[in-house]
């Protein structure tokens, strides 16, 4: 028994650790121009990639990007992070996504409803629940220009540069750049945004990353991909996109 459990730890940690290898070696393969061995290795090791979904969502977008395999859809993005996604705007992306239609959506914005006593504090004091967020959130997916407006009020707000940047981009977009709780989600979108050529959303979440990692590598690993991504297809993007890539896996 004791030896059997050994063999399972063991078999677990192969597993942990052979995942990361994998998508190191495959994005590595793939930037250096070995397309054909990238996608050979893909092929074989799929299975393996999968092992994390998170690892195995943003690799093959990272690899989409460098010309190898066919990418994710926003589906699996969304499904992928959901443990890293504001609870508040997962029921608009999920609707994005086409999981849920927007009555259901707006029954998930209902269990946010606080009760009452926490209700009248948040009214005297004029902060938003998380249940009134969340239908905001539905509202701008199905393209309420007047919730939208709100939403890049706020964003302006908190960062003035974004002013520039947030005219071009879309309903879904605009969702999609509020709604990371972590760098590795943010990651997962802005490389969704890459391979689809939203070059305005990708910024966005380079600049919203920057304001939200102040003085630390993170800052200007996401401040480079705001600087850089103008042109998608420029070597200054790439790198900055591989960059933060390499950092988080």
């Amino acid at each position: 028994m004791g030896g059997d459990r050994e063999t399972h730890r063991t078999d677990r940690r192969i597993f942990r650790n052979g995942h990361l290898a994998l998508s190191q070696c495959l994005v590595y393969l793939a930037a250096s121009g070995d397309r054909l061995r990238a996608e050979k290795l893909l092929k074989r090791r799929r299975w393996l990639l999968d092992y994390v979904p998170e690892v195995s969502v943003v690799t093959q977008l990272m690899l989409r990007l460098l010309g190898v395999g066919e990418g994710t859809r926003q589906r699996e993005v969304v499904g992928a992070f959901k443990l890293w996604i504001s609870s508040e705007y997962l029921p608009a992306l999920l609707m994005l996504a086409s999981c849920l239609q927007r009555d259901e959506a707006l029954e998930e914005c209902a269990i946010f409803i606080p009760p009452p006593s926490v209700r009248l504090y948040v009214v005297l004091r004029s902060i938003k629940t998380k249940a009134e967020v969340c239908v905001d959130a539905v509202a701008a997916a199905v393209g309420n220009r007047v919730v939208t407006e709100k939403l890049r009020s706020g964003i302006e707000i908190v960062v003035p540069k974004a002013r520039l940047l947030l005219d071009g981009v879309s309903r879904r977009a605009l969702v999609e750049v509020l709604a990371p709780e972590d760098s590795r989600t943010r990651l997962a979108f802005m490389l969704l945004a890459a391979v689809e050529g939203r070059d305005d959303a990708i910024r966005l979440h380079g600049l919203l990353g920057s304001a939200r990692f102040k003085e630390s590598l993170l800052w200007r690993l996401f401040r480079a991909v705001y600087e850089n991504c103008g042109d998608l297809n420029s070597e200054g993007c790439r790198m900055a996109l591989l960059k933060l890539y390499y950092f988080h896996f």
